[in-house]
């Protein structure tokens, strides 16, 4: 009878022990990991600052701000729909006051500045394009804001040739209808048109010349962008084998 009550004594035990193991387990358990929903955004263009009613834009007027998908304005503009709106609205003038992180909103925009060229100009300077091919533009090499030196040659009525550089450090602005982009340079391998930067006198410069013989433009290295290396229209004039330096100048 002992020996049956010193058994169930140990059951006992056993069992309080194992609860006891159980209950201690339970309460250590890590707690489980809560999965949050994924919250999808997009670059909303917004005002960096606070804008006031009639001011015109800067560089620093706008900004992209991530924005949740689903609490977008109807209207707001979109980094993957508009990538260059910032740079396409410089110089535009405000409808109505816009608060700091406030969406921008086309109908924010009482009339927009000129086309994308007329912005691209530095001020004081013009644009002038000229006739070219990949012969005449390095192979083709030339790109936006590169900087060349214009060559020109042909003859004359009096039967002198005529040669020479007629500008240097002149800085492109197109080639054809391609401008370049912050994000990205693209190199050209044929084209008809370059459009240069230069100054209301050097249009001049660069009418007649076209109109008098044909112009190639010669690419000049990065480093030498700022160095002007030949004075600006001088060209070698070639009669009976006798050379001497001019000038070509606008006709009055």
């Amino acid at each position: 009878m002992k020996k049956k009550q010193k058994l169930v004594l140990i059951a006992v035990v056993v069992g309080f022990v194992l609860i006891s193991l159980f209950f201690i387990a339970y309460r250590t358990k890590a707690p489980e990991k809560v999965v949050e929903p994924i919250s999808y955004t997009e670059s909303v263009l917004v005002a960096a600052d606070d804008i006031e009613e009639g001011a015109i834009t800067s560089e620093t007027s706008f900004k992209w701000v991530e924005w949740p998908n689903d609490d977008i304005p109807a209207g707001a503009i979109l980094q993957s729909v508009q990538p260059d709106a910032p740079y396409d609205l410089l110089g535009s003038k405000m409808r109505n006051s816009l608060s700091v992180n406030e969406p921008i909103f086309m109908s924010n925009i009482a009339y927009r500045a000129g086309g994308f060229m007329a912005r691209k100009l530095a001020t004081g300077m013009r644009a002038i394009a000229i006739e070219v091919d990949s012969v005449s533009t390095a192979g083709g090499f030339i790109t936006p804001n590169d900087h060349v030196d214009i060559l020109f040659s042909g003859t004359l009525s009096s039967g002198m040739i005529v040669a020479g550089v007629l500008l240097s450090d002149i800085r492109v602005l197109a080639i054809d209808q391609f401008v370049e982009t912050e994000k990205d340079a693209t190199s050209i391998v044929a084209v008809d048109t370059v459009t240069l930067e230069v100054t209301p006198y050097q249009t001049g410069v660069i009418a007649t010349a076209q109109a008098k013989g044909s112009l190639t433009l010669a690419l000049r290295p990065i480093s030498d962008a700022s160095t002007v290396m030949y004075r600006h229209n001088d060209v070698t004039l070639v009669r009976h084998g006798i050379k001497s330096s001019v000038m070509l100048l606008p006709d009055k």
